[in-house]
């Protein structure tokens, strides 16, 4: 399974901007390495793509900034979000439990951490 998002505005005024790095994803949230730093409690509206068995799915999700720090990726500024959605839509809600079923709790991407939200 492999996956990507793109951010499509945040509430802080902030520019669009792509993706880099899409790092954990699970029924409460997801983890991304982008360009632009956006302030805690700022909210995101994020296009996520999934592509599964050869099924490609794109869900619209909104969420609350609960960590933003900076990362060394390359020679330009990089920044880890930590995402709190708000409400999962069905289809991804899904994908994302069954994907936590067959790893064994959680769906992590290559090269960075894990992280958790209660």
């Amino acid at each position: 399974m492999s996956s990507k998002a793109n951010h499509h505005r945040g509430i802080n005024g902030g520019e669009s901007g792509e993706v880099s790095h899409l790092c954990s994803i699970n029924l409460s949230g997801l983890v991304f390495v982008c360009g632009q730093k956006f302030t805690v409690s700022s909210e995101l509206a994020l296009s996520v793509q999934i592509i599964a068995s050869e099924r490609e799915e794109d869900w619209n999700v909104r969420g609350l900034v609960v960590e933003c720090r900076a990362v060394k990726r390359g020679r330009h500024a990089r920044y880890q979000v930590t995402l709190l959605f708000f409400e999962l839509p069905d289809g991804l809600g899904e994908m994302v439990a069954g994907a936590m079923i067959a790893a064994g709790s959680f769906m992590q991407m290559k090269g960075c951490p894990l992280f958790g939200l209660n």
